[in-house]
């Protein structure tokens, strides 16, 4: 039977391990050598590794290389030259490094991967790019280690054995990583058994952009190929004819981007207009005025328009609000709605028929039967759980339930499943496939298209927009496909009716909700609370983990404030009665390095004048503890300074009264600062509009 071997390789000039870990069994096997493996461990090696799934994180790119070269019989010494080849690059004409491709590794250094080897890499599965010890900490990892030793040294027998332990802890940081991933690699192996290539170890847009080309590739007979960066001319943006506006601050916005000739940067970047990335589009109600501005009541700000209080900012991220500490509720008279766009881009992209030119027309055949397969698999599985759930219920009132009861629910389960891979699937080819729109590397890059589709979604927005505030409806906030629109209660039905207009003016369909609350620090971090759900938390605000690409950051702060402001239970009593350490600590990059127990020394300056200042601080580091660029602590009462970057012995932000949990406890440390994390709490409260400045 084929197992599952988590793999990881450290590498020194005198001191080589390979290894791997049975994720199920947790036995490990590691090779130690000095000069070269022997012919009979090479075999070994090669057998384990050809008859078992194979899981690394940057794998292919680095420890896959090391491995094959290690089995072509490379010393310790050799897979060092070859190690710093991958990593700095390849010393050019002109001196500089250049970084090479693992096939460029491959020819120059004639190494072999097999083409049948079974093997998962998962840096780009991973979300986000991190690295391992960051993925570590998202996931709250039992130790979180840097490379104890410098990469460059001679290693000596105690540190062999110190490299040894941190090159277990990789692997099973790894372990933790590929299990966190679980369901993303399920959904990806089944991808690859439907369209017949191995996407395992590809990011979402990865996923999107081969099986796109491989689509279009079977209906044209020819592979799309990446244009020419050379080739790609300046375009102008011309809107939809739908796009249109009363006000003639807008109008003259809208003509002055479309007159705009859009460049490409050195690196393929579209470089964006400064009067777009730079104006301020203001909607401002003048008394009990809504409409134009006599010349007397002008505004002066660049780019004013007098319609109702909101800022709003365009840029190719999306048109975002520039709201700061805004508080707004539901209440007898009003009532706040949350209202998305459906599927957005890909409706953009679907409605105006736009297409890379690389694929052509028969591109939006492709993308057009993703969309419609993953709505249909989307509503069917809605369908299926409904009825499962019907039927498990009907299961739990009867005493015996009947086989045939049984066997029809597994087969529910069965079909709902297929649904969901469908469904999840489509998912991550339409919002992946937008993101290669931008990349120069990509057979799917196409720099009018994306233009043409964000300032679209922006333009649309402010036009639905302008129809709410000259109805006298406010907007209080938009970003990107969606805006929060405050209503009062006896014209619901006249927004309902504007919304409705403006899906049959430009062919996409909007989604409501209604908030009970809404607290914002600002556009992209919020907490917003709806009836009978969990509060709805953004950026800063919102819990952390790989899927939301975020480092735990004093997790249990915005976690008491979503409790206290959606069920008035106190920030101070969540806080206190918590014994989870994982949502006391803080995670992050520390570049450089990060030092701890360095001795502050305070020492009196003078001014010229003979004035005394600020006492000076001498940063001691004799005494200090390494630990590490990926560093995690939560916030002691017994807290020694703070931690230090090594190079500038500056103190790391927010790390005052901080102690390093670079391994997490058993229980629950005694020394938890539970003042400090309430403190913080009301600091969140203050930044959300819901406390005044103290």
């Amino acid at each position: 039977m084929k197992r599952t071997l988590i793999h990881d390789i450290e590498i020194f000039e005198n001191y080589c391990i390979i290894g791997f870990m049975d994720i199920q069994t947790g036995e490990v096997w590691s090779w130690e050598f000095e000069g070269s493996l022997t012919s009979e461990e090479r075999t070994e090696i090669r057998k384990l590794v050809m008859k078992n799934l194979i899981v690394g994180f940057n794998s292919r790119g680095f420890d896959m290389l090391i491995l094959f070269a290690a089995l072509k019989g490379f010393s310790a010494k050799a897979l060092k030259r070859l190690a710093n080849e991958i990593i700095v690059g390849k010393r050019g004409k002109n001196g500089d490094f250049v970084q090479q491709k693992s096939w460029d590794i491959e020819r120059d250094w004639e190494i072999e991967i097999p083409s049948k080897l079974d093997h998962i890499d998962l840096i780009e599965v991973a979300p986000g790019k991190a690295s391992l010890k960051i993925y570590n900490g998202r996931i709250h990892g039992k130790r979180m280690q840097d490379l104890p030793i410098d990469p460059e040294a001679i290693l000596t027998e105690d540190q062999k054995e110190e490299v040894y332990r941190y090159w277990k802890n990789d692997l099973q940081a790894t372990k933790d990583l590929y299990l966190s991933l679980s369901e993303q690699i399920a959904l990806r192996t089944e991808l690859s058994r439907e369209y017949g290539m191995d996407l395992r170890s590809k990011s979402d847009a990865q996923v999107a952009e081969a099986v796109i080309k491989k689509r279009v590739g079977q209906i044209t007979g020819t592979a799309p190929k990446k244009p020419d960066l050379a080739n790609i001319k300046p375009f102008k943006y011309r809107a939809p004819d739908y796009i249109r506006f009363e006000n003639e601050h807008l109008n003259d916005l809208l003509d002055t981007i479309e007159a705009w000739e859009f460049k490409l940067s050195y690196s393929g970047k579209v470089q964006m207009p400064d009067f777009l990335s730079d104006a301020e589009i203001t909607f401002e109600q003048m008394g009990e005025t809504i409409g134009h501005l006599n010349e007397d009541e002008e505004d002066n700000r660049e780019g004013a328009l007098p319609l109702g209080t909101s800022v709003y900012r365009m840029g190719i991220g999306g048109l975002h609000s520039s709201e700061k500490r805004a508080v707004h509720h539901s209440d007898k008279d009003f009532v706040l709605i949350d209202a998305d766009v459906a599927s957005y881009y890909p409706n953009i992209i679907l409605t105006l028929g736009l297409y890379p030119e690389t694929m052509g027309k028969v591109f939006l055949k492709v993308y057009r039967g993703i969309v419609d397969r993953r709505l249909a698999a989307k509503a069917k599985q809605k369908e299926l759980e409904k009825e499962i759930k019907g039927l498990e219920g009907r299961m739990a009132q009867e005493n015996r339930p009947s086989e045939l009861m049984r066997e029809r629910v597994e087969e529910l389960k069965a079909e709902a499943h297929q649904q969901k891979v469908a469904n999840e699937g489509g998912k991550i080819m339409i919002n992946g496939s937008f993101g290669k729109l931008g990349s120069r590397w990509s057979a799917l890059f196409s720099p009018n298209l994306l233009i043409t589709v964000t300032l679209t979604g922006q333009l649309a927005l402010l036009m639905l927009i302008e129809w709410m505030e000259l109805a006298g409806i406010s907007v209080v906030s938009g970003n990107t496909d969606g805006i929060v629109i405050k209503c009062p209660r006896n014209r619901l039905d006249e927004m309902k009716s504007i919304i409705k207009r403006w899906e049959k003016e430009t062919g996409f369909e909007m989604e409501t909700a209604e908030y009970i609350s809404l607290y914002s620090r600002d556009v992209n971090n919020y907490i917003a609370l709806k009836s009978g759900a969990d509060p709805k938390r953004k950026g800063a605000y919102a819990k952390s983990g790989l899927e939301e690409k975020k480092n735990p950051t004093m997790d249990i702060c915005a976690e008491a404030v979503s409790i206290f402001l959606s069920t008035g239970v106190p920030v101070s009593k969540t806080i206190r009665d918590c014994r989870d350490i994982r949502k006391f600590v803080t995670v992050r990059t520390v570049k450089g390095g990060a030092i701890w127990n360095v001795k502050e020394v305070e020492f009196e300056r003078i001014g010229k004048r003979g004035q005394k200042l600020k006492p000076g601080i001498e940063f001691d580091a004799s005494e200090a503890q390494y630990l590490g660029k990926a560093i995690r602590w939560y916030q002691s009462t017994c807290g020694n300074g703070a931690i230090h970057y090594k190079d500038s012995l500056n103190r790391v932000p927010k790390s005052e009264g901080a102690r390093p949990l670079m391994d997490l406890p058993d229980e629950f440390p005694e020394d938890v600062d539970f003042s400090w994390y309430v403190r913080e709490s009301r600091r969140i409260l203050v930044d959300i509009g819901y406390y005044e400045e103290i």
